[in-house]
């Protein structure tokens, strides 16, 4: 049903187009009406960025280009101001979804496609509305990653993927995706790139290369005093899986979150390396026979997991992560020679879509969290579905998908082997 409107929409392209974008221009419109201009664009960027409440600016936080972005707002201050990073939020929004039209080959039916989901992408707009420019940044490099990889120019793919890891340390854990797609040239491009971040770092901070290092790696940065690593019940903006697990057992500040803690990183640790399995074994039986359909699969096995990735940390904002997520999984499914299980996996990815974008947002936006003390899942209806809206959960529902995908078929191509051997 889906592909027979995306083909009547190919009709109507023309049309159609204008009314995405139409919409997308009042989503933002309203985004910046409704909450940001209130707020004054008001959120963990700004925060950081422009108060000394979290970072005084010495050191390191986040990461170097972090830092390079407020040598800017310190050398031109009239103009690096919250309003030009709202507006160069917007401008890597806009980046990050042509680029992924390009890995689409500009073709008209893939560019609806994407154009929806970055029209009806919720966490888009609240990003815009807080300023999440670290995360747009490297959303945006993330998806460079991406092209390079479908177009085989590695090297572009390791600058990516290095200034990526650059602005926030958590997209170094998709490394492994570049090992798989090993270049040489790429590792040089890197490591270079690691020396003059750090290089220029340590002279503009006046602090040396290895206590750069172990700030960067959270073992001595002024930014950790800050962050809360333990579950937060209590509170919406944060939506990891241990303050998930927290919220549906009915815990409350003050109780030991240690067995919680443990058993949501050790749901993560398994489903990074039942990824990473997955993921060597899908390239080493040559599962999928073409290259850009390969590398989409791996990319929305990795990307999956990035929010998840964050442990306690994770935000409204964190759930951007999986924006082109949807659109590599519909590369995959178009050409799955298998019919029947294309149609599961574009059925099963456009409800989830739904639910990723649309699901949380009444208790995002408008449920009061304190409604939950003292509640846990199976108190009553509502709390106990209050509790299942939570982005994390449709996050689990979506790796475990993409998992069990690949791992349909990795056994069919097995079987396809043995009949031929």
């Amino acid at each position: 049903m889906v592909e027979r409107l995306l083909k009547l929409g190919e009709a109507k392209f023309s049309s159609l187009l204008s009314t995405l974008l139409v919409l997308m221009s009042l989503g933002y419109l309203g985004a910046y009406l409704k909450f940001a201009k209130p707020r004054g664009f008001g959120g963990d960027f700004y925060a950081a960025m422009f108060t000394s409440g979290w970072w005084d600016g010495t050191g390191i936080f986040y990461g170097p280009i972090f830092v390079f972005e407020r040598w800017l707002v310190n050398w031109i201050p009239a103009l690096a101001t919250i309003q030009f990073f709202a507006v160069g939020s917007l401008f890597l929004i806009i980046l990050s979804m042509i680029l992924t039209m390009k890995i689409g080959k500009f073709l008209k039916r893939d560019n609806l496609v994407c154009l929806m989901v970055w029209t009806f992408n919720s966490y888009l707009y609240y990003s815009f509305s807080v300023v999440s420019n670290p995360e747009l940044i490297q959303l945006f490099f993330l998806i460079l990653m991406w092209w390079g990889l479908t177009s085989k120019n590695y090297t572009v793919a390791w600058i990516g993927l290095t200034i990526a890891a650059l602005t926030k340390l958590v997209p170094f854990f998709l490394f492994p995706i570049l090992l798989l797609f090993f270049s040489w040239t790429g590792l040089l491009a890197s490591v270079l790139i690691l020396i003059v971040a750090l290089v220029t770092l340590s002279v503009g901070q006046g602090e040396s290369v290895l206590s750069l290092v172990s700030q960067t790696i959270g073992m001595n940065t002024s930014a950790s005093a800050s962050n809360t690593s333990s579950p937060q019940p209590d509170s919406e903006q944060f939506l990891g899986l241990s303050s998930a697990i927290a919220r549906v057992l009915g815990m409350q500040i003050g109780q030991d979150f240690r067995v919680v803690t443990g058993i949501s990183n050790f749901i993560i640790l398994v489903l990074y390396l039942l990824v990473i399995t997955v993921a060597i074994k899908v390239k080493r039986l040559n599962v999928f026979i073409k290259h850009n359909v390969l590398v989409a699969y791996i990319f929305a096995l990795f990307m999956s997991l990035l929010p998840i990735l964050h442990l306690s940390q994770v935000h409204r904002h964190t759930f951007l992560y999986l924006t082109p997520v949807w659109i590599a999984l519909r590369i995959v499914y178009v050409q799955d020679e298998s019919l029947e299980r294309s149609g599961k996996l574009l059925r099963l990815t456009t409800w989830l879509f739904i639910a990723y974008s649309f699901l949380p947002i009444y208790f995002l936006d408008l449920y009061n969290v304190d409604n939950l003390q003292g509640l846990h899942f199976g108190s009553g209806f509502l709390p106990s579905s209050i509790m299942l809206t939570e982005p994390i959960w449709v996050n689990l529902v979506l790796i475990i998908s993409i998992v069990c995908y690949g791992v349909t078929k990795i056994r069919h191509t097995s079987s396809i082997s043995q009949k031929h051997s």
